[in-house]
């Protein structure tokens, strides 16, 4: 490398010393020159690449509204249908709408049309849906033609789909503009796992950009509503899933999880969800972000309008066929015995962490479920898990962002930003000892958000140290383990946030509170089904 440069640095000279003799002064003309070209051209190629970036951002956006607009013309030329019918399917539990479609009560065509005016409506209210899924409607008639011997464990029911799962034919972007209007050839394992179960994925949902904040929002789409509050987030970044599906646009959906993805929106919407352990559910076929990470990962998980749905839902997943389309998922079925388990549990609880205070509603909900759990019969006892702020600063944040940002700083240059990643981005584009002190200095004003900050900041630099990071975090779940182990709990409730649903666009200003709740239960363990 030394002598390309010495060699370089010579080539200079010389071209210097013969413009000199030619003319004096000639050579910081035309080195200026040179200098200046280069920088026109360097300003631009970026302007142009942003012209473009925001030219797919627009015309992605519009395709959306467009296949919406599309859908809901056709569905108005069906003809006249019956509201209160309709009403009635959208308003039944996941349960009874399974039984009424096995018995052929109910059509899967009809249930699906239900599902698709109701997701519209509720998107015009919430902007929730990113597209609908057009080859449902040949898969409900295909259905409507299975004779009940045929009909499978989740016949007709119709599944909404976080964007970020792939699924044939449509483009999987994460919010970038790089990853858009190029269609994948195949769906994730999970989509095809629904559809062999005799499910419906009827629409794709809203997500923030990256997928690594709770807000829910991108540039293509816009932001996504609460259902029950329209000034307020639904949560993320499984938000579009929460939004709809606590919107009555859907009875059951797909969601994604690595720090709280699934049970943020959970909260926030006031749905149900599973975050189930890694590799319990496959999550091949989603958009491969941080995909390199393998130290703490996501996993893909069903989110459903009422917990009885829920656990049907994770029942009939869990099926022989996960294994086959991806041999890393176990061969393991639905845990029934453990499920339905009747002896007294011992059940922690904890509402603080380190300091770190929930606010009185999510307080009083934990609280009432305690005493509920208590009128049951179950102990339930007071647990803290161990060094938690520590945990997630200099483990968790260090995992997730091992790479310095690198890979999302990628994707974005001279990409549309959102307003949701501007301060993770921006953060990450100081040079590190500049953060490092801006870090501090946040810390004065928000300590867990300094922490966190100070974490993501210094990553590991070296394989070694990303091998003792491994360590470090293998031993933090056995210590985890150890806890849970020495008071002998069967589970743990908790806020699933410190507080309830933000208005919208503030996510960023409670940053630090969150992390401590959501990233503790990365420890490893076991999930009871």
């Amino acid at each position: 490398m030394w002598v390309g440069h010495s060699h370089a640095h010579q080539a200079v000279v010389k071209i210097h010393d013969y413009l000199e003799d030619i003319n004096p002064g000639l050579s910081r003309k035309v080195f200026g020159g040179v200098i200046t070209s280069a920088a026109v051209s360097y300003v631009a190629v970026r302007g142009y690449r942003y012209y473009r970036a925001r030219r797919t951002v627009k015309e992605r956006g519009e395709a959306a509204k467009l296949a919406c607009h599309v859908l809901r013309e056709h569905l108005e030329q069906e003809g006249p249908v019956d509201p209160q019918k309709e009403a009635m399917i959208t308003d039944l539990e996941l349960s009874e709408l399974k039984q009424k479609l096995w018995k052929g009560e109910l059509k899967a065509l009809e249930v699906l049309r239900a599902y698709q005016r109701k997701a519209l409506q509720v998107d015009e209210k919430l902007n929730c849906v990113t597209e609908p899924i057009f080859e449902a409607e040949a898969l409900a008639v295909e259905l409507d033609l299975l004779s009940p011997n045929q009909r499978k464990p989740l016949h007709g029911i119709p599944v909404s789909v976080k964007d970020s799962f792939n699924v044939e034919g449509y483009d999987c972007h994460a919010g970038f503009s790089c990853f858009a209007d190029k269609p994948v050839e195949r769906d994730g394992d999970i989509v095809q796992i629904f559809k062999s179960l005799g499910a419906v994925p009827f629409v794709r949902t809203n997500f923030p950009q990256g997928l690594m904040t709770f807000a829910c929002s991108n540039p293509m789409y816009g932001a996504t509503k609460n259902p029950h509050s329209l000034t307020r987030g639904p949560g993320g970044s499984s938000g579009g899933e929460g939004s709809l599906i606590g919107g009555g646009g859907s009875v059951v959906g797909i969601g994604s999880d690595i720090g709280g993805s699934i049970r943020i929106p959970c909260q926030m919407c006031g749905v149900y969800g599973l975050k189930p352990t890694v590799d319990r559910i496959s999550n091949q076929g989603h958009i491969p972000l941080m995909s390199g990470q393998n130290l703490v990962r996501m996993t893909a998980g069903p989110m459903a309008r009422d917990m009885d749905g829920l656990i049907l839902v994770t029942e009939a997943l869990l099926t022989p066929r996960m294994h086959q389309l991806d041999p890393y998922v176990p061969p393991l079925f639905f845990q029934d015995t453990l499920y339905e388990k009747k002896s007294p549990l011992v059940v922690g609880f904890y509402t603080a962490i380190d300091g770190v205070h929930s606010h009185p509603t999510c307080v009083r909900a934990v609280m009432e479920a305690k005493t509920a759990l208590t009128q049951q019969g179950h102990k339930v006892i007071e647990f803290q898990p161990p060094r938690a702020v520590e945990a997630v600063s200099n483990l968790f944040m260090k995992a997730c962002f091992g790479d310095d940002g690198e890979e999302t700083a990628l994707y974005l240059k001279d990409d549309v930003l959102d307003r949701s990643v501007t301060f993770s981005y921006y953060m990450g584009k100081l040079p590190k000892r500049l953060r490092y002190m801006v870090s501090r200095l946040i810390g004065f004003m928000d300590p867990p958000l300094g922490q966190l900050v100070v974490g993501a900041s210094t990553p590991p630099r070296k394989i070694l140290e990303w091998w003792y990071l491994q360590d470090k975090i293998q031993a933090y779940k056995r210590e985890f383990f150890a806890a849970w182990q020495s008071r002998k709990l069967d589970a743990l409730i908790c806020p699933g946030m410190p507080f309830p649903a933000v208005t919208a666009g503030t996510e960023d200003n409670v940053l630090g509170l969150f992390v401590f709740f959501l990233k503790l239960p990365q420890t490893g363990a076991v999930a009871l089904w």
